[in-house]
């Protein structure tokens, strides 16, 4: 059997892994000298307030290669196969853990490591892609891999953050595009663009920023997969997956979880697809 895994920067709503079977290895996020695994002992209704009224950004770390092998070895002890498809290795270094610790493992040719080159539910719509390709057919892991890394090209993410201060202080973007950011007073528009994150827009309007988002949407069409993704604001969320919704794709929606929290703040509402 091929056992699908990611992490937790997919953002991948707990009862879709729990009935596609895929397991979800969790980052890091410290807040001083407290540190908890995303997903497992912080979750975001707990992480948003404290985020908000913290004097200090937390941090967030990839899993370590042990982290990694005590996952991937009862699976290989068991005589499975594993897919581990992960964030963009130029965002994260989870990746690397995860070579790092195939290379320490004696089974290597019953692992294929996947560099979605993309994050959040974009890591999450190719591993739920993966899995239902494993369920409905009988395919080799080499066949599984190739499928899967050619969907990567058809994958897209954009987001609308309020403020580009959790990008620029996390790391992500420089201090000068969060200076014009802020004296501008507008709301960015953020892709995922060769596993980075790069801006390409901005609005001056919650509204145009949001219907920038529906927009994408609908340029990308037909879609496969369709997720709406929100930090703080299930309403609006909601308001645009009913709008994108359509007899072909039912839009997941799915909370940004603490670590890409971290990053895009409170306010947050992205977007992410797989074209057909």
């Amino acid at each position: 059997m091929i056992k699908i895994i990611t992490d937790s920067t997919s953002d991948l709503p707990k009862e879709i892994a729990d009935e596609l079977g895929i397991t979800v290895i969790p980052l890091n996020v410290h807040f001083g000298e407290e540190v908890y695994k995303d997903g497992v002992d912080i979750f975001p209704d707990k992480f948003y307030p404290r985020l908000e009224n913290s004097s200090e950004l937390p941090k967030t770390s990839q899993p370590s290669i042990g982290d990694f092998i005590n996952i991937y070895k009862p699976y290989l002890d068991n005589g499975d196969q594993i897919i581990s498809i992960h964030v963009s290795s130029k965002l994260s270094g989870t990746f690397n853990s995860a070579t790092q610790a195939k290379s320490q493992l004696d089974n290597t040719n019953s692992i294929s490591i996947i560099d979605t080159n993309s994050v959040s539910m974009g890591v999450g719509l190719i591993s739920i892609y993966a899995a239902k390709l494993i369920k409905e057919k009988d395919i080799s892991l080499a066949d599984a891999t190739k499928i899967i890394t050619d969907v990567i090209n058809k994958t897209e993410t954009f987001a609308l953050v309020e403020t580009l201060e959790f990008l620029q202080k996390g790391g992500r973007i420089s201090k000068t595009k969060e200076l014009i950011g802020n004296l501008l007073k507008v709301r960015p528009i953020l892709k995922s663009e060769n596993g980075i994150i790069v801006q390409v827009g901005r609005e001056r309007s919650r509204n145009k920023g949001i219907a920038y988002l529906e927009e994408a949407a609908k340029n990308s069409s037909p879609l496969k997969y369709l997720s709406i993704m929100y930090s703080t604001t299930p309403e609006e969320a909601q308001v645009l997956a009913d709008k994108l919704r359509s007899k072909d794709v039912i839009p997941i929606i799915a909370q940004l979880g603490p670590v890409i929290g971290t990053y895009a703040g409170p306010q947050a509402l992205a977007i992410a697809l797989i074209s057909d």
